[in-house]
């Protein structure tokens, strides 16, 4: 039989790969999906919702791996917060799947009513779009259902909260940053379901007030005002977690090791703990810390948002306390 050009060159790619396959098959390690970072999107109630990935290189096929969702300050994108959280190195390292959802127009419905973000005044369901993605991910990965992991930053953090209300069965615990709990999501927020919980805020942020109160920042009296909502205080949103997670035992507030002595900032932690399915609550307050990621770098000048506390690495603090959790 006499072999055309096409056909020949057909059997000239399929021989190139049959080296690899024998591989995979011997060793049983095929990739479960390409590594690296990747962008991707789903249409959810007909708008196209994206997010950015990031695949350990080191996921082998049937190799279950834990996912943290990471969601990204107001105004910001997923991309952003790939930047200045750093979760891609860990993941890499610690092998898991990190994943960076985009909000809609910036910010995220994050329960707070009667502000002038798109997101909040049209009721985007941002909780549908992240439990759609939570299952569109499993789908294309080997994903550890008991290890999924949510975090978030300011707005994102804000809605952190959200998600710990209403998917509390999803995650196996959360860690908002620089966010205390919407006053209007508070009455809203009664799931029994317990969720660990850890917090990290700033004691002198200028935009997300620690002693609760109107969403910052301040401005002058001749501009016109921009309604962010209120929020209520850094300890009582620990609270109402330490409350709802049956947590008996309040620890005593420890200062960490002041790692950077030029920086001005401190941080303490707070433990609330033996709560009902082991669901412990932490909260670190950072003194001189402002609306910042701690451990990473001054996004904005310290006049506008505050100082970065370098006593501690947010993104391993939060890491280190996700993998001693796991959801049953």
């Amino acid at each position: 039989m006499k072999l055309s050009l096409t056909s020949f060159r057909h059997i000239r790619t399929i021989a190139k790969w049959i080296p690899l396959v024998a591989l995979c098959l011997l060793v049983s390690s095929c990739p479960d999906s390409i590594a690296g970072e990747r962008h991707g999107s789903l249409i959810r109630d007909g708008i196209e919702r994206t997010y950015r990935i990031f695949t350990p290189i080191t996921t082998p096929n049937g190799w279950k791996v834990p996912l943290v969702i990471v969601l990204h300050g107001g105004g910001s994108t997923g991309n952003q917060a790939a930047l200045y959280s750093r979760f891609d190195e860990l993941a890499r390292k610690e092998r898991f799947i990190a994943v960076y959802p985009d909000a809609y127009e910036h910010h995220w419905n994050d329960g707070r009513k009667g502000t002038s973000f798109p997101s909040q005044q049209e009721n985007i369901d941002d909780v549908g779009f992240i439990f759609a993605l939570t299952w569109k991910i499993r789908r294309e990965h080997t994903i550890d259902t008991s290890r999924i992991y949510v975090t978030g930053m300011s707005n994102g953090g804000m809605m952190t909260y959200r998600l710990a209300c209403e998917l509390p069965f999803l995650f196996a615990a959360a860690a908002p940053v620089i966010a205390n709990l919407p006053e209007d999501l508070e009455p809203d927020c009664n799931s029994t379901t317990p969720i660990p919980m850890l917090i990290i805020n700033g004691e002198d942020d200028p935009i997300m007030p620690w002693d609760g109160g109107e969403i910052g920042p301040e401005l002058p009296e001749e501009l016109p005002l921009q309604h962010r909502g209120r929020v209520i205080s850094a300890e009582d949103t620990a609270l109402f977690w330490a409350a709802r997670n049956q947590c008996k035992t309040v620890g005593e507030k420890t200062y960490l090791p002041d790692s950077d002595p030029f920086d001005d900032t401190r941080v303490w932690v707070l433990p609330y703990t033996n709560g009902a399915q082991d669901s412990d609550v932490l909260l670190y307050g950072v003194e001189g810390g402002g609306h910042t990621w701690p451990g990473s770098f001054q996004y904005l000048p310290a006049f506008a948002v505050g100082e970065v506390s370098n006593d501690i690495d947010a993104t391993q603090v939060i890491w280190e306390w996700f993998s001693t959790h796991s959801r049953d």
